[in-house]
């Protein structure tokens, strides 16, 4: 399974803590920036071609990859990512690890989503590593869900 990653000065040092762990768990990371500290960069200039290229490679299957990009608060990348078409991407900004844990199971289970978008303001790196393993670990439910997520879909 392929990682996506991208963020810009704001997730930058979150985004590194990430990677390391995922390259530790043996996944297959590709890292689209930002590669080093710059607080004049901006978001779209990583955060779109980072989702762009996990939609062409995967077609947006969970089974085959998943993005996870950073920002200060994670919303102005959401917006960003959810432009590419087949991306669905959620935000994880919470401070409280039980409430982050929900939203994103949440967002897998009802909504499929493939694109976990992370405030590093909020989340701190352990809390982060632990919403990444839920990410990863809570399947699509599929049934009433998943005309929702076509209607989603069309509308891209």
């Amino acid at each position: 399974m392929k990682i996506y990653l991208a963020t810009d000065h704001a997730g930058y040092y979150l985004k590194e803590i990430v990677k390391a762990d995922l390259v530790e768990r043996g996944f297959v990371v590709e890292d689209f920036g930002a590669h080093s500290f710059n607080e004049s960069d901006d978001y779209p200039d990583f955060i779109y071609p980072c989702v762009k290229q996990y939609i062409k490679e995967t077609n947006g299957n969970f089974e085959k990859g998943f993005c996870i990009i950073f920002g200060a608060s994670g919303t102005g990348e959401a917006i960003v990512a959810n432009r590419v078409k087949g991306a669905r991407a959620v935000v994880c900004s919470q401070k409280d690890l039980a409430n982050a844990l929900e939203i994103v199971k949440l967002g897998r289970q009802h909504n499929n989503v493939n694109v976990l978008s992370f405030g590093a303001r909020f989340v701190g790196d352990m809390q982060a590593l632990e919403i990444i393993k839920a990410f990863q670990t809570t399947s699509f439910e599929g049934g009433r869900h998943q005309s929702r997520v076509f209607k989603i879909d069309y509308l891209v």
